[in-house]
């Protein structure tokens, strides 16, 4: 359920920089004993670290050990499943953030083996060769990748960034015309083919990419100083000097947070981020009633680790759900919907669930900031309007609410609750006329065929 990202060029090269990083920690981390002795020895000659020391390297000391017992869990995954390509692939992932990279890679392997047509598998070994400058064998895995899956996340870009590493510029602006024509919103493809414009000195076409870029994404650093390149070139200082003032600014921005952040601290809360995120994985691999216990173990121990797991939150809130424990996963839900209150899904489960509690307003209050949050979406529109009809309140409105819902979207359900509405507020024939509809787009709903045959009879 974790969403899939395209990772840039530029933080996918800090990103290697981050696991070697890591990978020294883990060296120093063996001899926490030795450094527990040495303050122990200080206090005792009436000398004692520095606070900001002792801090480092207590995050240190945490963060070492929730990285051995993440592996641990997952090795546990791959003994208990070894046919599943998922235990291989959860398991590299694992160790390529520890730093292990040729072992990550040796997992990946294993997963193509058991699944030779998972395309992101091709796409983590594209992106290590690429880190490698191994050019001609990241074009390989990448080619691979996109020809089973063009849509696969930083599959055409890692592509085409292996093909401009090789020289072969040509080919890659080819790669990213094409992939762009599948994937128009991608940002950082219309950065890159925007940089190889500017190299071609298709300044014009060059300026459209840069500025969808920025339109897609608006703090990205990089499309506004290739930007600037373009409108130095075209003789335009003013929109020019507007750029480099924006990347000036969200530059040093970037460096402001690089230089304030106490790195042994962030990689714990990084870490305690990841290793959440890794037993909502682990919970995956245990579906079903009989496994309910476990399922619930793993994730109230990776909420235990980092409360704000948004993964553990959500895979809670949807076990209890399907468990039955609708005041648990109200509960859970809520508080999903505090820590991202943006997130649209939360706050429609928080009224989904109230109203299956009876609890009418706080479904409704759940509802209304649904609509506001999302108001091209047609499924809080729909929701509040069926929450009115069952509760027998507000009909009138109901009826307007399931117009909006289908002027959105014309699904299956939104003509059904549309059928609904029409019957409360007596318009029969409208409401046979949308239960039709409904059938026509769900043609095995039994619950669509039933209500139509019940109009049928009181019409």
């Amino acid at each position: 359920m974790i969403k899939k990202t395209e990772i840039r060029w530029g933080r996918m090269t800090s990103g290697l920089m981050h696991l070697r990083r890591q990978d020294a920690w883990r060296r120093l981390a063996w001899g926490l004993g030795m450094m527990c002795l040495v303050f122990v020895s200080g206090r005792a000659s009436g000398s004692s670290p520095a606070p900001d020391d002792e801090s480092g390297l207590l995050s240190q000391a945490q963060t070492a050990a929730l990285k051995q017992e993440e592996l641990a869990l997952v090795e546990s995954l791959v003994k208990a499943f070894p046919d599943r390509e998922a235990s291989h692939v959860l398991l590299g992932s694992v160790l390529e953030r520890h730093g292990r990279t040729i072992e990550a890679v040796t997992c990946w392997q294993a997963g193509i083996k058991l699944n030779p047509r998972r395309a992101s598998l091709y796409c983590h070994l594209g992106r290590i060769t690429l880190g490698k400058g191994q050019y001609d064998q990241a074009i390989q895995y990448y080619q691979k990748a996109v020809e089973l899956d063009w849509a696969v996340p930083s599959g055409f870009t890692g592509w085409s960034l292996a093909l401009m590493g090789a020289g072969r510029q040509r080919e890659a602006r080819e790669v990213l015309q094409k992939g762009l024509g599948i994937s128009p919103d991608l940002a950082f493809g219309h950065e890159l083919i925007a940089k190889l414009y500017l190299q071609d000195k298709a300044y014009d076409k060059s300026r459209a990419h840069y500025e969808t870029a920025i339109r897609l994404e608006p703090d990205t650093t990089s499309a506004h100083y290739g930007l600037m390149s373009v409108y130095t070139r075209l003789k335009q200082p003013v929109k020019a000097q507007a750029h480099r003032a924006t990347f000036k600014r969200l530059k040093a921005q970037e460096m402001k947070v690089l230089k304030e952040k106490n790195e042994a601290a962030n990689d714990l809360r990084l870490t305690r981020s990841s290793v959440a995120n890794t037993y909502a994985s682990a919970e995956t691999f245990h579906p079903g009633p009989s496994k309910l216990g476990l399922a619930h173990k793993l994730l109230t121990r990776g909420l235990a680790i980092d409360p704000n797991s948004m993964a553990c939150l959500e895979h809670l809130g949807s076990l209890y759900s399907s468990s039955g424990r609708l005041d648990n996963a109200l509960a859970t839900f809520k508080r999903a919907a505090e820590v991202d209150p943006n997130r649209l899904i939360y706050v429609l489960n928080v009224g989904l669930i109230a109203s299956r509690l009876g609890r009418f307003d706080e479904a409704e209050e759940a509802f209304g900031k649904a609509m506001v949050l999302a108001p091209q979406s047609s499924a809080p529109f729909r929701e509040l309007a069926r929450l009115y009809l069952q509760a027998g309140k507000q009909v009138p409105r109901s009826l307007d609410l399931a117009n909006k819902a289908l002027a959105l979207e014309k699904t299956a359900e939104n003509y059904y609750v549309m059928a609904w509405a029409c019957g409360m507020n007596g318009e029969a024939v409208l409401s046979l006329a949308a239960l039709e509809k409904a059938m026509q787009l769900a043609p095995d709903n039994m619950r669509y065929k039933q209500a139509y045959e019940q109009a049928k009879k009181r019409h």
